[in-house]
């Protein structure tokens, strides 16, 4: 049975105006989108595709400008090159690094055991090259040392980007280094096997992951096929380059600063007057030791000279250190020492604005503590804890001179906000009142001979140092 229906009677003639008409092809292109959608398909790029899009046109560039980063992780030697990628970006738009006011680091040194963590050799392109080279004459030989120069452009030792990166980061609030690890490999010395595959092979600029992964892949087998042939009786002599320079080889020397637990963050933080422009405006700043770097009679940990000049960063309020070491013998590094070398570039420095001062693990002497007390006069809060094998301190009555030294001259600073060596307040307070210090002598008047109880001695502390937080900072 075939239906009919109705209009199938009839001979319709549609007017004009409603005849169907082919539709125009419009094209249209992603720069025709609202500003708003363009900055939430940019905001899901890495910083290697932001860097590409930047190059397309005025307006991809200017809106990539838009994108937040106020916050940024830096992680050292991590197989992707990320922090090389990170700074090509900065090259590509220096402005950019102005948004960013908090900076994290974290530290993925190569692993001698671990194949897939020996990060290939970075190599620069020409035109980044050529963006470096433009910016010689206003930052890199501005704020840079030269050795330091050459490490960035040797493409081995990612730490070295840091101290350019914070060249671009003026509005720096908060800079944290974490446990840092100042050697190239996180072991002690320079394993001969992972130097060689390191240099025998570079990045191309970077590769995608996926490349680098393959890579990593045939370094591996190719690695295992070099043990075999040292397993042998034909194994090649070394070459000149992978010869050593005390202790160092000398393929790997432009890459590290020369001296042990240094890293090229020290050599570039600069002095009063001659900051490093992201360290100009910070507020908050920490610097650990990795737990497994072993602190012997040789092994230290990173000199304490190099927290000076951190310390004396105009409007900076909180500090954490830890793993710094001082050596007095023999004139070495002292921290009174080496503000006699760098007379001239601490001379009428102001006292330090830190307000919240910890300092973890450090092998220092009652003398460097009392130091830094000297140039704090602003501290309401401060923690120190040190390791009783390796401390310079000879006697708890050494750490209670330096706490003397820091109540004296940090009138805000109260018993409830301090924390020494894990030990509660009243066991402070009971070897202040042992030692008989003179703190409270200027407000006693005429019963300065009278000889006080332990409770008497505490409720005069209290009243004390409430009068002085009142007074602002009269002593």
């Amino acid at each position: 049975m075939v239906e009919l229906y109705w209009f199938d009677h009839f001979d319709i003639t549609y007017p004009p105006h409603i005849i169907a008409t082919p539709k125009k092809t419009i094209m249209t292109t992603i720069t025709v989108l609202p500003t708003e959608v363009l900055l939430e398909v940019f905001g899901l790029l890495d910083i290697e595709s932001l860097t590409n899009a930047k190059r397309v046109c005025k307006q991809f560039r200017a809106v990539i400008r838009m994108i937040p980063l106020r916050s940024y992780t830096l992680r050292i030697d991590e197989p992707n090159h990320s922090m090389w990628k990170f700074t090509r970006f900065l090259l590509s738009d220096p402005k950019a690094g102005s948004q960013i006011t908090d900076l994290t680091v974290e530290w993925c040194r190569r692993e001698p055991a671990d194949p897939d963590t020996w990060t290939d050799k970075w190599e620069w392109t020409e035109e980044d090259l050529g963006m470096m080279k433009g910016l010689e004459e206003t930052v890199i030989d501005k704020y840079l040392t030269p050795k330091t120069y050459v490490a960035i452009k040797g493409g081995v030792n990612s730490e070295a980007l840091l101290p350019l990166i914070l060249c671009f980061t003026e509005n720096l609030e908060s800079l944290d280094l974490g446990d840092v690890v100042t050697e190239l490999f996180n072991c002690e010395g320079y394993p001969d096997h992972c130097l060689r595959k390191i240099f025998k092979s570079s990045s191309g600029g970077g590769g995608s992951d996926e490349e680098i992964k393959e890579k990593g892949e045939e370094g591996g087998k190719e690695e295992g096929k070099e043990e075999k042939e040292q397993d042998g009786d034909n194994e090649e002599e070394e070459d000149d380059e992978f010869e050593e320079e005390d202790g160092i080889p000398t393929i790997i020397l432009p890459h590290i600063p020369y001296e042990q637990f240094k890293t090229w963050f020290h050599l570039n933080t600069g002095y009063p007057g001659k900051y490093l422009p992201g360290l100009s405006k910070l507020k908050k700043f920490n610097h650990q030791l990795n737990d497994s770097v072993f602190i012997s009679e040789y092994k230290w940990g990173w000199r304490a000279d190099y927290f000076l000049p951190i310390l004396f960063i105009p409007g900076i309020e909180e500090i954490a250190i830890g793993g710094c070491a001082t050596d007095k013998r023999g004139g070495g590094y002292a921290l009174e020492t080496i503000m006699g070398w760098y007379e001239e570039q601490f001379k009428d420095v102001p006292p330090s604005t830190v307000k919240k001062l910890v300092i973890r693990d450090a092998r220092m002497y009652e003398q460097d503590y009392e130091l830094i007390a000297d140039y704090t006069c602003c501290l309401e809060e401060l923690h120190i804890s040190y390791n009783d094998t390796y401390t310079e301190l000879d006697s708890e009555c050494d750490m209670a001179d330096a706490i003397y030294v820091f109540f004296e001259n940090n009138p805000k600073l109260r018993m409830d906000k301090m924390y020494v060596d894990g030990r509660s307040n009243e066991v402070w307070l009971k070897i202040f009142y042992d030692c008989d210090y003179d703190l409270l002598r200027a407000d006693r008047g005429e019963d300065e001979d009278h000889e006080r109880t332990y409770e008497e001695f505490v409720e005069e502390f209290e009243a004390w140092s409430q009068r002085r937080a009142l007074r602002g900072g009269d002593k």
